[in-house]
């Protein structure tokens, strides 16, 4: 009977490591062999609040806490996905859910049990512990070791490429096993691991020759045999309630002998392979090498639609369905997929069609609803959509149909308001305000600069969509992509400052629309309102809606003097006397304030 006769939760590992050195004190990992012994441990140390249950990954390696649960194991999905399943094959049929949600990778490691799954798995691969005052250590060296009082931290994994298999023979499921075998070959290495001996895990060596041709998919099965029988007669066993040493003498060189079969049949020439792939519906026969991902081998054949972004399997820009079950092609090798059927964006045109159509109908540029009262999706103030991006989703959708929402909505706002949603609702118009308040030269601005931006709206933002639209059939919102400086400030360069993984995938185009940016900004450092005046599409639309918006702008001819105040004032270089619905008027009042009779007013009709 276990008997514990104080508990303390560790607060450091050097505080843990101390208190372990008594050898009365003990470790607590999930316990469960602890709790069937008979043992009074005077201080039981719980390492549960050292943040040591994580699985972490890195281009190089697997970082595995020791309070990792042989559940999270099990469950972790690039961890598998690297080992090709072996490590789930190794703790799947281990008691129960129950008992390996509380088991940990720590007490399987350290405690080097005989009848260790676990162990065995670890040491088919390039496995190193990292000890507390030890260091980091061979797992292959650390099983031989004597067990101490050291503290297992974390178990790290080497990321090469290697194929491998796990086998085991229970007499039922969930019993202890009766054998354990876990062979790998990569270009440099190959070994066979033998567990549940009854002794601890041992790992074997391959033979050159055999490792090189299993690698390469040739090995012959009598060589293979003679391999199974060599690494066999090597392996020491013995007897005990589950089988006798004659059985398990037996039962390694058929276990040896099937896990090379199976790895000799994932060979092939590793630098260069033949696949077929039924993609979208098309056979696809090519060479590729074996390390080629399965995101570039769709790119290659033309499937533009799956995308390149965070490259951590998070984000999902590139979802492809591999026999109908959608699987991230960043994180997939394409070898992995040969002989399957894998669809993308393309090979879905007619179900993507209701759907692309509806979300362009409703004006929204990627997924969900846009609110068109704003301007720019870019922005922080704006927490939906850019109505401009909307109408060249929709100018250019499947049909050709408009969006009633989209267009009503700038109707609305321009026929109420006409061009005072660019004087007191757009952000960008405040950065412009502030940027003129920096001490540069100031300039007039030329007037026929001013048609600048009804060119950008017939041609950017209502013909090109038209004639580039994307994959599922919706305008390409060709202002967006190539000219906005509002969206490259208020989104692309907030964004490119966030996330290190988009700054690698830097353009050309991005650094055209820098350019344009630097060229927006001097603009608005040296005349009032830059951007409103010479490139905004939106500000063209209301500008239009001037004449017959509801808020606009009253002159009382009897009491103007023709001061000039008014115009001398005004920001956008209008004159609110003799044109008070000026297209570039944007009601912001300051000629209200600077005419000293009145004679000016803004209102509703």
């Amino acid at each position: 009977m276990l008997k514990i006769k104080e508990y303390v939760k560790a607060e450091s590992l050097e505080q843990a490591y101390e208190l372990n050195q008594k050898r009365t004190n003990c470790i607590l990992g999930g316990m469960l062999w602890l709790k069937m012994s008979n043992r009074n441990v005077q201080k039981a140390i719980d390492l549960s609040g050292l943040g040591l249950n994580q699985i972490e990954e890195t281009e190089e390696e697997f970082r595995i806490g020791c309070m990792t649960t042989l559940r999270e194991l099990e469950c972790h999905e690039r961890l598998n996905q690297w080992c090709e399943g072996a490590v789930k094959d190794a703790v799947s049929d281990i008691v129960g859910v129950q008992f390996r949600n509380l088991a940990t990778i720590g007490g399987s490691i350290f405690g080097r049990y005989g009848f260790s799954d676990v162990l065995t798995v670890f040491l088919a691969m390039d496995s190193y512990v990292e000890l507390y005052k030890g260091g980091i250590v061979p797992l292959q060296e650390f099983a031989q070791m004597k067990r101490d009082n050291d503290i297992l931290v974390r178990v790290i994994v080497k990321k090469d490429q290697r194929n491998m298999i796990y086998l085991a023979h229970r007499n039922s499921k969930t019993d202890f096993p009766v054998l354990t075998c876990a062979v790998s070959v990569n270009a440099e290495n190959g070994c066979v691991c033998i567990g549940a001996r009854p002794q601890k895990a041992v790992r074997l060596e391959l033979t050159e020759a055999v490792r090189e041709k299993v690698w390469s998919g040739v090995c012959t099965e009598e060589e293979m045999k003679k391999e199974a029988e060599c690494i066999a007669s090597q392996v020491k066993t013995d007897s005990n309630m589950r089988a006798g040493k004659e059985y398990r003498n037996r039962l390694a060189y058929v276990l040896i002998r099937r896990t090379l079969e199976a790895l000799n049949t994932k060979g092939g020439d590793q630098e260069d392979m033949k696949v077929k792939i039924l993609l979208n519906g098309t056979m696809r026969e090519a060479e590729i090498s074996s390390d080629q991902l399965l995101i570039d081998f769709v790119r290659d054949h033309g499937c533009y639609s799956v995308k390149r972004g965070c490259e951590t399997s998070n984000c999902g820009l590139c979802t492809v369905f591999v026999d109908d079950k959608p699987v991230l092609s960043c994180s997939m090798l394409t070898a992995r997929v040969d002989g399957c059927k894998v669809d993308t964006l393309e090979g879905l045109q007619e179900e993507a069609k209701e759907f692309g159509a509806f979300v362009a109908d409703q004006g929204a540029e990627q997924c969900g609803f846009c609110n068109p009262g704003m301007n720019c999706y870019s922005c922080p103030a704006a927490t939906t959509a850019c109505p401009i991006g909307a109408m060249q989703a929709v100018n250019g959708s499947i049909d050709f149909k408009t969006s009633f929402y989209v267009w009503g909505m700038i109707l609305t706002f321009g026929v109420v308001l006409g061009r005072a949603v660019c004087g007191f609702l757009c952000p960008f118009g405040l950065i412009q305000e502030l940027l003129y308040k920096v001490p540069f030269p100031k300039k007039k601005l030329w007037k026929g600069f001013t048609w600048i931006k009804y060119i950008l709206l017939v041609v950017f933002v209502l013909m090109l969509p038209v004639v580039k639209m994307n994959a599922v059939g919706s305008g390409a919102p060709a202002f967006c992509e190539y000219i906005c400086p509002v969206g490259t400030l208020e989104g692309g360069i907030p964004l490119l400052s966030t996330h290190p993984e988009l700054r690698r995938v830097i353009g050309t185009l991005f650094s055209v629309k820098m350019v344009i940016l630097v060229i927006t900004l001097v603009g608005c450092l040296s005349i009032c309102r830059f951007f409103c005046k010479v490139m905004c599409p939106l500000g063209a639309i209301y500008g239009l809606l001037n004449k017959v918006s509801l808020f606009h702008m009253d002159v009382n001819m009897g009491k103007c003097i023709h001061c000039g105040k008014c115009t001398h004032i005004c920001p956008m270089d209008v004159d609110p006397v003799k044109t008070p619905d000026s297209a570039e008027c944007i009601r912001c009042g300051k000629c209200v304030s600077a005419c000293p009779k009145k004679a000016l007013k803004l209102g509703m009709r």
